[in-house]
């Protein structure tokens, strides 16, 4: 499943659904972190404007949240 989060004004991600989404965009958010990905076993694609953190550890990371 794809989801679209825009312009969302919550502080933190969602996370009821994660684990059908495989394809997500977190676009313009106000999230204080992505730290919530770790929720999303199955995605594979993901597409962000404004990152939110201070640096991408836990971008280069992602390949081993499934383990």
């Amino acid at each position: 499943m794809h989801v679209d989060l825009m312009r969302d004004k919550a502080r933190s991600m969602p996370e009821d659904g994660a684990v059908g989404v495989s394809a997500l965009r977190i676009w313009h958010c106000n999230y204080q972190s992505l730290n919530a990905l770790r929720g999303y076993p199955n995605l594979e694609t993901l597409v962000v404007a404004t990152y939110p953190d201070d640096n991408l550890e836990r971008l280069l990371t992602w390949s081993d949240w499934s383990t």
